[in-house]
């Protein structure tokens, strides 16, 4: 997060370590095993958690939001935190609901816990996109044999804290990343997205997971509606550089489309990176999205360090 400029995110979604060793059942009914995806001290925890808000507040801009799921064990200690930092915070937390499933409850006498919370921190005000939203989410959890990430959240949960709290374009990070879900969940609704992991296992399956969705978001095409309400021939594909932003986080237009959003279907071609400089944010996104132009693209790179001699 220290390489992100001063007020240049619109949005923060962060899923904390909760501040203890946690162990999950992982596997088919019947055949349930204790997994610990990963270890972490109150301690190591909060002090990563103060540095993330520190970091936080200073690189969202103003009038913009971070939510942070939690364990309830550390509210009061992390809204004190956040207020520390400059934040505004709304001490009611927000419930996402697990409408399928529950989790294992620590003792036999406890009951079943089927809830999370999401801390709502604000720098600034900004109103919601949809007004009179209730604080309460309900969303199944994530099945066991599609988890890529053992905590891993709901792509539709994750979604609708996105669309509620940030426009078309705009950029939206996570800076404890896991396999990437939130990075999907903005993409796919046309936001731009960063994040980072520590754990490599996750960032590698990220990676693979968000290269694809890339690639599928670049062939999905914008339907133009005719006079009638019916769908006209498809022209067009939302660009996989800016997610139909025409910006990128810099707020120049897009390098890859032109600033236009989309592309022509027949102008994603093979030689479409010749518009990139090499090593650019751009030219990345193409190597990621295409790797069989990946000889094409070195070849190119040459050409131009030849040249520049």
């Amino acid at each position: 997060m220290r390489k992100l400029a001063p007020e240049s995110v619109d949005m923060i979604i962060a899923d904390f370590p909760y501040g203890k060793d946690i162990e999950l059942s992982e596997g088919n009914e019947g055949e349930k095993e204790k997994v610990t995806p990963y270890k972490d001290g109150a301690f190591e925890t909060m002090e990563l958690v103060d540095g993330l808000m520190r970091e936080g507040f200073r690189v969202l801009k103003e009038d913009r939001v971070m939510l942070c799921f939690f364990d309830v064990i550390h509210k009061d200690q992390l809204i004190k935190m956040a207020l520390d930092k400059g934040f505004n915070v709304c001490r009611t937390p927000i419930i996402w609901s697990k409408t399928r499933g529950t989790g294992q409850p620590t003792n036999p006498t406890y009951y079943n816990p089927s809830y999370e919370m999401i801390l709502h921190l604000q720098k600034g005000w900004r109103k919601m996109n949809t007004q009179n939203v209730g604080n309460v989410i309900e969303e199944d959890r994530v099945p066991s044999k599609v988890k890529v990430h053992p905590t891993q959240k709901p792509q539709k949960l994750l979604r609708k804290l996105i669309e509620l709290h940030t426009l078309k374009g705009e950029l939206v990070i996570d800076p404890c990343a896991g396999s990437g879900s939130t990075l999907a969940a903005a993409l796919t609704v046309g936001r731009q997205a960063w994040g980072c992991e520590i754990e490599e296992e996750f960032y590698l399956k990220g990676v693979n997971e968000l290269t694809k969705l890339q690639k599928e978001l670049a062939a999905t095409p914008v339907v133009e509606v005719d006079k009638k309400g019916g769908p006209k021939r498809l022209k067009h594909s939302v660009c996989a550089v800016c997610g139909g932003a025409g910006k990128d986080d810099t707020e120049k237009p897009c390098g890859f489309c032109g600033g236009k959003g989309t592309l022509p279907l027949d102008a994603a071609d093979d030689d479409a990176y010749l518009v990139f400089t090499p090593g650019s944010p751009q030219w990345v996104a193409h190597w990621e999205q295409w790797p069989e132009r990946h000889e094409a693209m070195l070849e190119y790179a040459k050409l131009l360090a030849t040249e520049e001699k």
